[in-house]
């Protein structure tokens, strides 16, 4: 797939959509290495399905990422958190961005998550379906991104496939 980073970070990797979207759409994909990152209790209790070299972080405080996950070059980052914690999530993830990083949304609300993220493009990634869904095949995924930008090809590729 074109130009797909060779690191992936999901934040909210144990649960809910971030959880189900590793499972069904980004664990097919060839990661150099991913981390997945959720609060203790949940990552503990994760079982993944990337073959790639991973790394299962929890944290008490997100605000204690960035001295764990390091600088964010060549990588694809999914926010998968509740809109209560974005905030959180952008303000210490938001200074280990490379200009080359791919911010990938679920959010459910793009005009909330467009302000917490500010500047910074993203690509609003979310499944039209309940989270009990047993695979992505066939199901209708909302793809948003600003104006006058595309979603990058790998992804739409991802979830075509």
């Amino acid at each position: 797939m074109s130009n797909r980073p060779a690191h992936l970070v999901v934040v909210g990797a144990a649960g809910g959509i971030g959880r189900w979207l590793g499972d069904h759409v980004l664990s097919a994909l060839a990661w150099d290495r991913v981390t997945l990152i959720d609060s203790a209790d949940g990552i503990t209790r994760l079982e993944h399905k990337y073959t790639s070299p991973t790394s299962l972080i929890h944290l008490a405080d997100p605000t204690n990422a960035a001295s764990v996950v390091g600088a964010l070059s060549d990588a694809c980052i999914v926010a998968a958190v509740p809109l209560t914690y974005l905030d959180a999530v952008v303000a210490w993830i938001t200074p280990l961005l490379a200009p080359s990083s791919v911010i990938v949304d679920t959010s459910h609300d793009r005009q909330r998550a467009q302000l917490a993220w500010k500047q910074q493009a993203t690509v609003g990634l979310h499944p039209l379906l309940g989270l009990t869904a047993p695979s992505a095949a066939g199901q209708t995924f909302a793809l948003c991104t600003p104006d006058g930008l595309q979603p990058p090809e790998w992804l739409t590729e991802a979830v075509e496939t």
